[in-house]
C-alpha cells in the first residue's frame, strides 16, 4: 500500500508548475529556494546570531568551570578572543533543581570578521528559556515500560550475598528480536502520546561589532533579536496498560513573533515577523497550513514606508520508514516586490527518531 502511494507522491514531486508557461514570456519567476516558515527559537542564540557551528560548545557545570571558560575567552584588558562558544545554566551553577529555573540558558560567542584587509571582532550574548517541551529521558512511563521488557539475569552465587541484579541482552537472535519488538512498542507508544506538545519558548540575543579591534569597550553597531513561540498541543492516544491503544492523533497550533532592532547610521531599524501554523499529526503522516507576515523598517529609517510581505503555505510529511520522511510544501509569497506561486519538495531523513526513545 505504501509503495503505490509513494510512486504517486514522487510523480507529484517531479511536477514543475513552470512547464505550463515554458513558451510564455510572462512566466512567473519562482524562487530557487523555498522553505517552510521558521517558527522556532534558536537553541544557542548567541552562536546562531554569529553563524557559528554549535558542535564545539563549552558547557560548564560548576562556578569554577564557568570562571575558567571566561578566563580562557577574555583577557584582563577587556579584549576577547576569537572562537568563544559557551552555554551555561545560571541556576544550574547555583544548584537549583527546579526544571523551570534550569531551563534558562545563557550563551556567549565571539568571532572575527575579515574584510578589505581589516579584521573586526564580533561578540554576542543570548538567553533562552523554554518550558513544556517533551523530554523522553524524563518520561517515567517510558522508562518503566522499557525496564519491564528488558530481560533480567539474576546470577545466584553458591555462597555469600546476592549481587545486584543486572540487565543483559539475550544471545539468541530470535529472543533478541522479540525484546527489540517489545522495546519498539514502548517507543511507539511514547511517540504517539506526544505527537503534539504544549510549550512556551522565549529567546533573546544582542551582538556588537568592534571595528578593527577585539575590545569589549569598542563594541558598537548593536543588533538585537527577540523570539516568542507558543504552542498548545492536544493528543488523542492512550498509554494506559489497561486500555487498548488508540490511533495517535496530535494537533498543535503554534504562534510565533520575532522582532529585530538594528543600529544604522540613520537610526535604529525595527523589523517584525509574526507567523502561525496549524499541524495535524498522525503516526506516519502529517499535514499543516501556515501563514506569516513580515513588516520591515517600521521606524522608517531606511525607507519612507513600511515594507510588508506575506506567505501562505501548506504541506505534508509522509513517513517512508523509521527515520525517513518525505516532505512536500506548497506556498505563495506576496506583498512588496514579491508575488507568484512556489512549490517545494524534499526528502527529510530524521535520523535518531527511534534512538531518542531508546535510553540505552
Amino acid at each position: 500500500m505504501r509503495w503505490p502511494l509513494l510512486a504517486a507522491v514522487v510523480g507529484l514531486v517531479t511536477f514543475d508548475p513552470r512547464g505550463a508557461w515554458s513558451d510564455d514570456a510572462t512566466a512567473p519567476s519562482l524562487p530557487r529556494e523555498l522553505t517552510r516558515l521558521d517558527l522556532s527559537v534558536p537553541d544557542l542564540p548567541a552562536l546562531v546570531d554569529l553563524n557559528l557551528s554549535t558542535d564545539k560548545v563549552t558547557r560548564p557545570s560548576t562556578p569554577l568551570d564557568f570562571a575558567t571558560s571566561l578566563a580562557n575567552g577574555f583577557s584582563a584588558d577587556g579584549s576577547f578572543h576569537n572562537g568563544v562558544a559557551i552555554e551555561v545554566s545560571p541556576f544550574g551553577l547555583a544548584k537549583v533543581t527546579s526544571s523551570a529555573a534550569t531551563a534558562l540558558r545563557v550563551s556567549l560567542a565571539t568571532t572575527a570578521i575579515t574584510k578589505d584587509g581589516k579584521t573586526d571582532g564580533k561578540a554576542a550574548v543570548g538567553l533562552r528559556w523554554s518550558i513544556g517541551a517533551y523530554d523522553p529521558a524524563a518520561d517515567k512511563a517510558l522508562r518503566s515500560c522499557l525496564a519491564e521488557h528488558l530481560p533480567w539475569m539474576l546470577p545466584v552465587p553458591e555462597q555469600g550475598s546476592l549481587p545486584e541484579a543486572g540487565r543483559t541482552e539475550p544471545t539468541n537472535d530470535a529472543a533478541r528480536r522479540e525484546v527489540d519488538q517489545r522495546l519498539q512498542t514502548c517507543r511507539d507508544r511514547a511517540r504517539g502520546a506526544h505527537l503534539a506538545q504544549s510549550a512556551l519558548e522565549i529567546s533573546w540575543v544582542i551582538d556588537g561589532t568592534s571595528a578593527n579591534s577585539f575590545k569589549l569597550t569598542d563594541l558598537g553597531t548593536r543588533h538585537i533579536s527577540g523570539w516568542v513561540v507558543g504552542s498548545l498541543g492536544w493528543n488523542s492516544y492512550s498509554t494506559s496498560a489497561t486500555e487498548a491503544p488508540k490511533s495517535p492523533v496530535g494537533i498543535q497550533p503554534t504562534v510565533m513573533a520575532r522582532i529585530d532592532l538594528t543600529d544604522t547610521m540613520m537610526g535604529t531599524r525595527r523589523d517584525v515577523f509574526a507567523g502561525v501554523r496549524l499541524p495535524f499529526e498522525w503516526d506516519s503522516f502529517g499535514m499543516f497550513g501556515e501563514a506569516g507576515i513580515t513588516m520591515g523598517d517600521l521606524s522608517h529609517v531606511q525607507s519612507p514606508t513600511t515594507l510588508k510581505t506575506a506567505r501562505l503555505g501548506g504541506g505534508f510529511d509522509y513517513r517512508i520508514s523509521d527515520g525517513s520522511w518525505l516532505g512536500v510544501y506548497v506556498g505563495e509569497d506576496f506583498g512588496d516586490g514579491t508575488s507568484g506561486f512556489s512549490f517545494l519538495s524534499n526528502v527529510k531523513f530524521k535520523f535518531g527518531e527511534k534512538r531518542q526513545y531508546g535510553l540505552r
